[in-house]
């Protein structure tokens, strides 16, 4: 009997309304629930059950989350909101244990719990409160901290996330509305959850929640309607419309209707485009899903703004492009991304490929947390729902737990370089880790086929061990054992090298050596990681090859984090998947997948992964990489590639970094997207970048008539400081500079901040110094080598202190170009120029802008763009078109094979070259020495009447001899008259070998324009400026006659005109 009226007191106390098995969204890591109607920000409880697959004292690896509900923006102070979680042991061993974290106006505030008994297998109840009585964080009931808790939570993101998966494997939660007492939480993990009358989600099975209408979120907040999608609900093809979901609730008595409205913006675009609807929510709602449909779009990236009542609500959504009914190919493997929660937006992509590193559940410490007892429940869900979705699996394996890490020696002299965290320490036995890869390639086998040993193994002793303590034979040593016992459980399973770092931190020794002890016997595919772009790539693609030629090359990570510019990152997003394709690369994989790729606080793809998706729109219809386009050179667009698709036709992929540039084609057929998949007008066969990459498919090769360049490219991102990161709401000096970097540290007193006065524009950046180094500076890549013009403006405030403007290349061995002015006026602005010279491309660099001395200065309007100062100015400059060559452009002997034809790719037409206007054609003045089949040893062609001062030539020679001033060739004038004029073309004076990696350091001369071979080695031709001896009498043409062995090729002529009267 008392059993049975403690239960209707129970019942009567239970909220009003209530919902079973409602709204609930599933993922690899976590089930979710809405946070409006379940969370109170001012007061409530959380209680969990979980049974950790590892003690937690000993949990330190990566950041693991119990339950997290992220803030409604994406910024660093809303990351997370509310939390229990174990962070990664930090590099002074301070920072581990379990976490209680909330995050308020006033800021966030914390608990920790280190001496927690809890066991691997243990259930355990968590709880945290927040409130009057502060907030408390529990564990089975027993208080481990409090902390005041001052106001009430920052504004939720839409879903609640807990965490069914390893480490914590949650299974049950309980939130109410209020503040729980001690006494009435439940403290044995073994029972179920019961709910109180302030109860508003109970979920005993975390598949089936009960929603209840609880009293205090029926007085604060009795209506709601929030967007509550999955990820891949947000990316549809074009011309399907949008299903959105919203979950609703309507505590009150009444019917509601609310008003929708959604401003949607293209990407780019200055106009929004509004949606109305009507949602009509029947009285006593609690947690109803509601079907809310968008009508379809055009190809492109929207930003949505949806308003229901008082709530606005942000989130993105990516329409992807019609690229016709050709059927798959090769090249559909070509992209993959990091693993994310959720394949089926990947599957929506098209995307065909994940890099399992860290998320999938595959590394050592997270498959077996105990000595010998194998846990894959997370990794079978991650791995088994990849495939359901067409998608492939690299599984990436390394990383030991505790027991079976050996603990590097802190205090001994690499003390510093070493980190807290177990997964990077080297294993103590290689039995043990042979038995950790065998028992995963057992596991897996026919599931899993392709296996990455460590992760960016080059970070180590002697630089900071951030991934591996190991020396590098220890690392071989675990490569070759790994890959001797993946190759036994199956002969289909494919071993790659870790992914190489490559950067400054990192020993870039290493690969050379691992390839000198013979790892290339051991592996199936070479693997680096791009973040120093092309710099390294090249280098390891030569490495490798020579010792072992036709090994598959892969990249499996790379981001353009520090790339601010949205439009800048987008362009690099796409670009460097043709990069890495033109250098024969087997895949390329993105990197950053909740932090570059998507936002989980909207679930909404980031615009990079909507141009990933574009690019694989297209690439999956292709059978076959073919080269760069002819006609493009490499000076002045950085992506000029050439591919068959699979029904026949061609697709042709055009950008560049240097400007905007109109193309002129002779393709009477053809159709062009830009990178965001938009349709692209082409009138009168002319195409226009605008700063875009463009996808153009013609059922032939790509014809390219002439290029011109109609306007120089910024290079920089916010080059006025008009736009700024954080919210103003809160004052402007809580905003920074949006795209920039600070560095004040240099100068205790140095100050950086926002001027709302006195600038150019609405905003300009005060530095302020007290006799030390302070910049700002922004990252990005420079389209090509060459000249660089970098300009600012500044005005001092105070004292005396020098402006300087520099260039720097934070690859590896790299240089730093700057100059210094005077103290600008304080009555004005000054316009600093500062011209660079760039010979060899470098990978990210950085541009600076600073102070040095004493003082404070305004600066504003930057700039940096290519800049050749002309040598010639084109009103006393005369191009010569060379005649049609009436021999082939390819020669041959004993001493090798020179093809004229790799220059093709600088294109035709007049182009400016080192200062200089040239005019470019298919056609060479060329002369060799006797032994070389197909050539001649004089030629020469004629023109109309000209008066010059001198000639500009542009070219090379070839299998010369190279000693300085030795004879190659000798130039003839013609004249009106009748006369000649020999000249001499001598090494090193009037030309030079085009083979650039032979080129001498000390070489006067520089070449004027670049371009690789198909091989991918670097030749260049040489501008040089030779005076006419007879000034007076008018040229009628030029000749040229061979005077050695080798060859002597000139590919263009500008005639200086002589200026009228002198």
């Amino acid at each position: 009997m008392l059993l049975m009226l403690k239960n209707v007191m129970i019942l009567l106390f239970l909220p009003l309304a209530l919902t079973f098995g409602a709204v609930h969204k599933e993922n690899l890591k976590s089930v979710m629930y809405p946070t409006a109607g379940v969370i109170n920000p001012e007061q409530g409880t959380l209680e969990i059950t979980i049974t950790p697959s590892s003690d937690l004292k000993d949990l330190g690896q990566g950041w693991p989350f119990a339950v997290q509900i992220l803030g409604k923006i994406n910024s660093p102070q809303t990351r997370t909101i509310f939390g229990i979680y174990s962070p990664s042991r930090s590099k002074d061993g301070k920072q581990y244990g379990l976490y209680a974290l909330t995050r308020t106006p006033g800021g966030s505030i914390c608990i920790i719990d280190r001496k927690s008994q809890v066991k691997a297998g243990e259930s355990v109840n968590l709880a945290v409160s927040w409130g009057p009585k502060g907030m408390i964080f529990y564990e089975n009931g027993r208080i481990l901290g409090v902390r005041p808790f001052p106001s009430k939570l920052l504004d939720l993101a839409p879903e609640l996330r807990v965490f069914n998966s390893d480490p914590f494997y949650a299974r049950r939660i309980k939130i109410s509305a209020l503040q729980l007492p001690t006494s009435a939480l439940q403290k044995n993990p073994a029972e179920p959850f019961r709910a109180d009358p302030e109860c508003t989600l109970l979920a005993n099975d975390l598949a089936k929640p009960q929603y209840f209408a609880a009293p205090e979120i029926r007085r604060n907040s009795p209506v709601s309607l929030i967007p509550f999608d999955s990820m891949d609900s947000r990316v549809v093809p074009e011309g399907k419309a949008f299903p959105l979901s919203f979950v609703g609730n309507n505590l009150s008595e009444k019917e509601v209707s609310l008003p929708v409205e959604f401003q949607v913006t293209g990407f780019g675009e200055k106009t929004s485009r509004t949606i109305r609807r009507t949602v009509t929510l029947p009285p006593g709602s609690v947690q109803k899903k509601i079907a809310v449909s968008l009508p379809a779009f055009s190809a492109g990236f929207y930003s949505v703004n949806a308003k229901a009542g008082k709530e606005s609500r942000n989130f993105a959504l990516s329409v992807l492009p019609d690229t016709g009914n050709a059927p798959k190919g090769k090249l559909e493997e070509y992209l993959g991304t990091a693993a994310p929660d959720d394949g089926a937006v990947l599957q929506k992509l098209g995307i065909r490929w994940v890099r399992a590193w860290n998320s999938s559940y595959l590394l050592w410490h997270q498959l077996e947390p105990d000595k010998g007892k194998f846990d894959f429940q997370s990794a079978d869900r991650a791995v088994d729902h990849f495939r359901k979705n067409g998608i492939h699996v690299l599984a990436l394996l390394g990383y030991p737990p505790f027991w079976a890490a050996e603990k590097p020696d802190f205090n001994g002299p690499q003390g510093s370089l070493f980190e807290r965290e177990a997964g990077t320490w080297k294993p103590k036995s290689i039995e043990e880790w042979n038995n950790y890869i065998r028992k995963t390639a057992e596991h897996f086998k026919g599931r899993i086929s392709h296996y990455e040993i460590w992760n960016e193994v080059d970070w180590h002793p002697p630089k900071r061990a951030a991934s591996f303590t190991g020396t590098t034979k220890e690392y071989y040593d675990l490569l070759v054992s790994a890959s001797r016992v993946l190759h036994q459980v199956s002969p289909e399973n494919r071993v790659l090298i870790s992914g190489f770092g490559a950067g400054d931190p990192c020993d870039q020794q290493m690969p050379e050596d691992l390839l000198k002890m013979g790892v290339a016997d051991h592996i199936d595919a070479w693997n680096l990681h791009a973040y120093s772009v092309m710099t390294q790539a090249k280098r390891h693609k030569q490495l490798v090859h020579a010792v072992k030629p036709g090994m598959p090359l892969w990249q499996t990570e790379q981001m353009w984090h520090v790339i601010q510019d949205p439009s800048r990152r987008a362009y690099l997003t796409a670009a460097i998947n043709f990069w890495f394709l033109n250098l024969g690369f087997e895949k390329y994989f993105s990197f950053g997948w909740d932090s570059f790729l998507s936002d989980r606080h909207t679930e909404s793809p980031e615009l990079p992964l909507h141009i990933l998706g574009v690019c694989q729109q297209y690439l999956r219809q292709c059978s076959r990489y073919a080269g760069k386009i002819p006609g493009l050179p490499e000076s002045d667009f950085d992506v000029a590639s050439m591919l068959q698709r699979t029904d026949g036709s061609w697709l042709s992929v055009i950008g560049s970094s240097a400007g905007n540039y109109e193309i002129k084609l002779g393709n009477g057929k053809f159709s062009a997207r830009d990178m965001l998949g938009r349709k692209v007008k082409a009138e009168n066969g002319t195409l226009h970048l605008n700063g875009q990459i463009l996808y153009v498919i013609s059922p032939e090769k790509l014809n390219i008539r002439s290029f011109r360049q109609t306007g120089v490219g910024q290079l920089l991102a916010n080059p006025g400081f008009e736009d700024l990161s954080g919210d103003d709401l809160d004052g402007i000096d809580k905003c920074t500079f949006a795209s920039w970097q600070i560095r004040t540290q240099r100068d205790p007193n140095g100050r950086i901040s926002i001027a709302t006065e006195g600038g150019r524009g609405k905003y300009a950046a005060r530095i302020s110094a007290s006799g030390k180094d302070v910049y700002l500076f922004n990252y990005l890549r420079l389209p090509a080598p060459g000249n660089y013009r970098m300009t600012a403006h500044f005005r001092t405030l105070s004292g005396s202190p020098r402006p300087y403007i520099s260039l720097f290349d934070t690859t590896p061995k790299s240089w730093l170009k700057r100059k210094v002015f005077p103290t600008p006026p304080k009555d004005r602005f000054v316009k600093l120029t500062f011209d660079v010279n760039v010979d060899k491309l470098p990978g990210t660099v950085a541009a600076i802008f600073g102070i040095l001395g004493e003082g404070e200065v305004l600066l504003d309007d930057v700039e940096l763009f290519r800049y050749d100062p002309p040598i010639l100015e084109d009103a006393r400059a005369l191009p010569l078109p060379l005649p049609e060559r009436k021999r082939p452009n390819s020669f041959f002997s004993k001493e090798g094979t020179i093809h004229l034809g790799w220059a093709d790719v600088l294109g035709n037409g007049k182009k400016q070259i080192a200062g200089v206007p040239f005019l470019l054609n298919e056609n060479w003045l060329a002369v060799t020495g006797s032994s070389w089949k197909n050539g001649s040893e004089k030629e020469e062609f004629r023109f109309a009447p000209v008066a010059a001062n001198a000639l500009w030539i542009l070219g090379a020679c070839m299998y010369n001899a190279q000693k300085d001033g030795t004879v190659l060739a000798e130039l003839e004038l013609c004249y009106e008259d009748g006369s000649r004029r020999s000249l001499p073309i001598r090494a090193q004076k009037e030309t030079a070998d085009w083979f650039l990696p032979g080129h001498p350091k000390n070489s006067p001369l520089s070449p004027g324009i670049r371009f690789e071979s198909p091989e991918l080695i670097s030749y260049g031709l040489f501008p040089v400026r030779i005076a006419n001896p007879c000034p007076e009498k008018r040229l009628t043409g030029i000749g040229l006659k061979n005077r050695n062995h080798g060859i002597v090729a000139l590919k263009a002529f500008t005639l200086e005109k002589r200026e009228v009267g002198k």
